[in-house]
């Protein structure tokens, strides 16, 4: 199973309004780059209907986004350092051991967790697994359901490419939703997307507002932000995810500050190819 990250706990219901907003924007994307529903997503089953059938994209980036589409991190052991709001935590996943302990936490804020911190993060991430695959089900009894692509964000004829050398291009677009509510504002980000030419597949995606966005009464938002980087296709032809920022600041109810700030970071990725047996380290 694939990890999810998301913003921070709320403080109450004070940011409830800017999750219901927000989060489907980063659920999209980060399901594109490889499977992953964020729980806040789960919580209030939201979801983007699907877009028009987009024209034809560059051949190279036609070929990243294919790369992009089958990298999934399932079967993945990997180690994740997380920063937020200035606390730092390191954990492991491996897939190959029993559900229970599959995730492991290292360091909590410099320090060797104590059991019972271990145990709760265990919990966490166990209840975070069940309500994505409960979301998973949904999604699928509902007609046309299923992972819709980064390239079903992509505004027809947005698509431009700002620079190239031998080794890579650079595009920026525009994002486009057929939700009315919800239009203003996700036309309001602005993509870019960097892609190699080796191997090609997507180096990078970097979402961000071009301004201030009310999403609705009361919620001011001053920056979005989500930056996603990969490694170069392993062995197995994954690109897999190597980090991950979400920064998101403004005011709830003009006087809730939101001010988050989150960073993940995977590595040491190992495909376990059955419980127990043999490992194929990703690049």
């Amino acid at each position: 199973m694939a990890p999810s990250e998301t913003m921070p706990p709320e403080s109450g219901n004070d940011l409830a309004p800017t999750r219901r907003v927000l989060e489907p924007v980063r659920s999209r994307i980060l399901r594109f780059a490889f499977r992953v529903q964020l729980p806040a997503l789960f919580l209030l089953a939201l979801a983007f209907p699907a877009t028009a059938a987009q024209p034809q994209l560059p051949l190279l980036v036609e070929r990243a986004l294919e790369t992009m589409e089958r990298s999934e991190q399932d079967g993945y052991a990997f180690r994740m350092s997380k920063v937020e709001s200035g606390l730092t935590s390191v954990a492991t996943f491996d897939p190959a051991k029993p559900p229970a302990t599959a995730w492991d936490l290292l360091q909590k804020d410099g320090r060797t967790p104590t059991p019972k911190e271990i145990e709760s993060f265990r919990k966490e991430r166990e209840e975070r697994e069940k309500k994505r695959d409960e979301q998973r089900k949904k999604d699928a009894k509902k007609k046309g359901s299923g992972d819709r692509e980064l390239r079903e964000l992509i505004a027809p004829g947005s698509l431009q490419l700002i620079s190239e050398t031998a080794d890579r291009a650079i595009y920026r677009f525009t994002m486009q939703s057929d939700d009315e509510d919800m239009k203003a504002m996700v036309e309001s980000i602005r993509g870019t997307l960097a892609i190699s030419k080796a191997a090609p597949h997507v180096e990078s995606l970097d979402l961000a507002s071009t301004g201030e966005m009310r999403p609705m009464p009361g919620v001011k938002i001053a920056e979005f932000r989500l930056t996603l980087a990969f490694l170069p296709p392993d062995a197995h032809g994954r690109a897999l995810p190597s980090t991950i920022r979400s920064v998101v600041k403004g005011r709830a109810m003009l006087v809730k500050k939101i001010d988050q700030d989150v960073s993940v970071t995977y590595s040491d990725y190992a495909l376990r190819q059955k419980p127990g047996g043999i490992t194929a380290p990703a690049r």
